[in-house]
């Protein structure tokens, strides 16, 4: 590298980046688990294909990315980055906050290569600990998902059945994978960064206004007002054309 310390900082974010949007995407499946087990087929049942295809990539894209970013195969991942990390000690001069100084400046220690290697060393261990999560989401991306192993071709569904996804396990995954990424952004960019995406529109919002429109739809005492509901399905939307003419 020409400049590892820029190439590994860039390398970093990148990751950060990635990370973030595929925990964002865990986020809007389990969101989506749990307003099944809820309340069923309330807000779906009028558009189940689309929530059926939603499922369906999403959980497929989330195995995929994370593979990708804990996978020893892939030329750029997290295991990829540590070790390059531990191999460039000098260069990124990792280190860590330790106070504030008298004149209120904040005050780090900066690592030593010992303490940087035996600190990544623990890392790369501790996603060691997700063997078998990590098996799991190799053996869908071999099977099925990026590759078409004969086994699986002819019966898709057999894939999941033999290798079934445990959500408690990618969360525990993701957690190993947020602590990793934020400690690094710590030490070597002088900051700590929040690993989550925040927004105001999740599916469940989507969920929610598709049974409100429903609830509205079905709702007697609406009926009872000659309203021309099947406007408010119409492109061309007139606020003053809602009413059945007497």
């Amino acid at each position: 590298m020409e400049n590892p310390k820029k190439e590994l900082q860039d390398y970093l974010f990148r990751l950060i980046v990635n990370f973030i949007y595929v925990r964002s995407l865990l986020k809007q499946i389990t969101l989506f688990l749990d307003w099944l087990k809820t309340n069923g087929e309330m807000g779906i049942k009028g558009c189940s294909h689309f929530f059926s295809l939603f499922f369906y990539t999403s959980k497929r894209t989330l195995c995929l990315d994370t593979y990708k970013l804990i996978s020893f195969r892939e030329k750029r991942s997290i295991y990829d980055w540590l070790v390059k990390a531990k191999e460039s000690h000098s260069s990124l001069l990792p280190s860590e906050y330790v106070g504030w100084s008298d004149d209120l400046k904040s005050d780090r220690k900066v690592l030593s290569k010992k303490e940087y290697v035996e600190l990544i060393d623990s890392q790369i261990e501790e996603l060691n600990s997700h063997e078998i999560i990590a098996e799991t989401l190799t053996a869908l991306r071999d099977g099925g998902f990026a590759h078409a192993e004969k086994k699986y071709f002819s019966n898709p569904r057999q894939l999941e059945i033999d290798y079934p996804l445990n959500w408690i396990e990618i969360e525990a995954l993701y957690t190993t994978i947020e602590k990793i990424l934020r400690k690094h952004h710590s030490l070597i960019l002088n900051s700590d960064m929040s690993m989550e995406l925040v927004t105001g529109s999740d599916i469940d919002t989507v969920l929610k206004r598709s049974r409100g429109f429903d609830r509205f739809w079905k709702n007697k005492e609406i009926n009872k007002m000659n309203l021309k509901k099947y406007v408010f399905l119409q492109d061309e939307y007139h606020e003053e054309d809602i009413y059945l003419k007497k």
